[in-house]
């Protein structure tokens, strides 16, 4: 009599596969399709994060920087990784090999940031009339507001709703000038900020060209709100203290998540 429980022949033999073998073969062609599909997101990922490493680079060799935080100093993570002018200090945060390149900065869940002490005549300010801020972070997730990188005189930073109501998830760059109470930039744009993923902002400004601008993996963002001042002021130069994963204007914005790869420039060439 034939056993009921024999379902397919085996190779090479009369014998037939029992239902529970079938059901293991499934199950390791479900395992290996996993794999599979994780391997090739990670693999898609780093080509994402190769492609803005390339563009980054075209950044650095058109441009003057004036510091950069690499995070690679595991015992000193506010350390300048340029000519060490600006060394930080960093406050409740963690290193972690999550990271671009190196190491990364991990603020945990809004628990950690870095504090650069900005004295100098012509320092972060940086007193003239562009600059570019620039920096890969990785966000926890992306419904509460958060600070990116800022200071008295200019600020970047997240919001999942601004405050006029009109952008969902908003990525917003601000610019202050001196010489007038309205002497400032400004710009607000929605943006995909996926929790869990390295993502790469450049804000631009560019005071000799009237130019205001966010490239966000890689493009420029459409903005819902943005103006420039009448007049050409000057960035203003202050001594204020520079915060990398915090927001000066609003102290309860940190950053939740890691960051990596911070870079401040004092022109707005070629971009």
């Amino acid at each position: 009599m034939q056993n009921k429980h024999l379902l397919f022949t085996k190779p090479g033999s009369n014998k037939a596969f029992t239902l529970l073998e079938l059901l293991v073969v499934i199950a390791i062609i479900g395992i290996i399709s996993s794999i599979a599909s994780i391997s090739y997101a990670a693999s898609r990922e780093k080509a994402i994060i190769a492609r803005h490493l390339l563009f980054s680079t075209s950044i650095e060799h058109s441009n003057e920087k004036i510091a950069e935080w690499n995070f690679n100093d595991v015992n000193d993570l506010g350390k300048d990784s340029g000519d060490g002018q600006y060394d930080g200090t960093n406050i409740g945060g963690f290193s972690t090999s999550d990271s671009i390149e190196g190491s990364a900065f991990d603020a945990g869940d809004m628990n950690g940031y870095i504090e650069i002490q900005d004295t100098t005549p012509s320092g972060l300010g940086p007193g003239n009339n562009s600059i570019i801020i620039e920096a890969f972070i990785k966000p926890l997730y992306n419904n509460q507001p958060f600070g990116i990188i800022g200071k008295a005189s200019y600020n970047l930073y997240y919001n999942p709703v601004s405050w006029a109501g009109a952008c969902v998830q908003c990525l917003s760059f601000r610019i202050d000038g001196v010489g007038s109470a309205y002497g400032y930039a400004y710009l607000s744009a929605p943006v995909n900020m996926t929790p869990n993923k390295w993502h790469h902002i450049v804000a631009i400004y560019d005071g000799v060209n009237s130019r205001i601008k966010v490239i966000f993996d890689g493009k420029e963002v459409v903005p819902t709100s943005s103006g420039l001042p009448a007049i050409k002021y000057p960035i203003v130069d202050e001594d204020y203290e520079l915060y990398i994963g915090y927001n000066p204007y609003y102290s309860g914005e940190q950053f939740p998540g890691l960051i990596d790869r911070v870079r401040i420039y004092r022109t707005a060439l070629g971009i």
